[in-house]
Parts: structure tokens; sequence; C-alpha cells
């Protein structure tokens, strides 16, 4: 008999999760947002772009996850730590960084696409309207205002993943969170189900 699933959460880059004034530090992207896009959808990119170039600001040392603007930014320690606890669920595109050169990290940094998607949310519980990306030429996606997940959807198998209807959050197991955390990684917010600060821009 299965156990009660864990809850899941809502895994961000962004804001202060424990509602803290502590400073973050900051990368931002820059490469058209049509090449951004393909790292949000939790689909494979099979045809990788050139490194993109990535600015850094904000405080240093640079964090885990640092706060960016369209994509998550990993360093490599992140990156190790998913393929040995959580395999097979991402991608990871190495980027190019600029700035001040006290702020450049040393260690390799990271775009993470991930690759998992389930779907798991209860639509008929759940609050939400269709609205179209502007400058789509007739693209829709769903504005959640609340979101009720189904646990039992989620393998026991899956850690991370994306949300299907709502690929833009990122969700993850509450046990899995805490595995994070313990193992000392920095940057990663955990808030819960939906959140404004897990909304990238499409």
């Amino acid at each position: 008999m299965r156990k009660s699933p864990p809850a899941i959460r809502c895994l961000s880059d962004a804001g202060n999760a424990d509602n803290s004034d502590r400073e973050r530090s900051s990368v931002r992207e820059e490469a058209p947002l049509e090449i951004l896009r393909q790292f949000n959808l939790g689909v494979p990119v099979l045809s990788p772009p050139p490194p993109i170039r990535v600015r850094v600001d904000g405080r240093i040392p640079l964090e885990d996850m640092p706060w960016s603007l369209h994509c998550e930014v990993v360093s490599d320690r992140f990156r190790k730590f998913i393929e040995e606890h959580a395999p097979e669920h991402a991608q990871f595109f190495q980027v190019d960084f600029y700035g001040p050169k006290k702020l450049l990290p040393t260690q390799p940094y990271y775009i993470i696409n991930w690759i998992r998607v389930i779907d798991c949310i209860d639509m008929q519980k759940s609050d939400y309207e269709r609205y179209e990306i502007l400058g789509s030429n007739g693209v829709f996606r769903n504005r959640f205002y609340s979101i009720v997940i189904d646990e039992n959807r989620v393998q026991d198998d899956v850690k991370v993943f994306r949300l299907k209807h709502c690929e833009h959050y990122v969700g993850i197991r509450d046990d899995f969170a805490k595995q994070m955390r313990a193992a000392g990684l920095t940057g990663i917010q955990i808030y819960d189900l939906p959140h404004r600060h897990d909304m990238k821009q499409p």
C-alpha cells in the first residue's frame, strides 16, 4: 500500500520565501524571448543554442540559484546534486557570464531545463482563466488564481517537474525540497502554489 504522498510545493529562484529582507544575487539573461521560452516548456531541447549571455548583478558570492528574469540559472554544484539525486529530470546548458570581474563566479553556471511534466492539477477544483500571450498570434495560457494539486498523480520517482496546463510553475516534492536545503544549496525559494514570484515572463 502506497504511503500518503508528500505535499507539492513551488520551486522558484525569485523573492525571499522566508519574508526576510536579505539581499539576493541576481542575473539577467540576454537573448531573444523565442530562444529563452524553450527552457520553460518542460520539453527536451534537441538543438541547443550557443551559450547564452548572462549579466551578473547584485551581491556576491553568486547563489547556487540566483534570481533571474526568464529562466532558472543554476551552479555546477546544483547541477551535480540534481544529476545524483534526480537523474533524467533536467537538461543543463552552460551560460556565458559577463559583468564586473569581481562578481563573476569561478564555477560554471547553467540554464536548467526541467523536462518532467506531470498532469497533477485538479482543474475542477482550481480557479483559473485562459488568456492570449501578447504578440503570440493565438497562443493561449492559463492564469491561475488558485491551484489544487492531486499528489496521487505524481509518481514516486518524480522529484521536480513542470505542471501540465501551467508549465511556468515548477513543482517540487516537499521532502526533496528539504533534501536540497540540507545539502546547503543556496538561493532556492520554496512557496505554496500558486505564487506570483514564480511567474516567469512568457
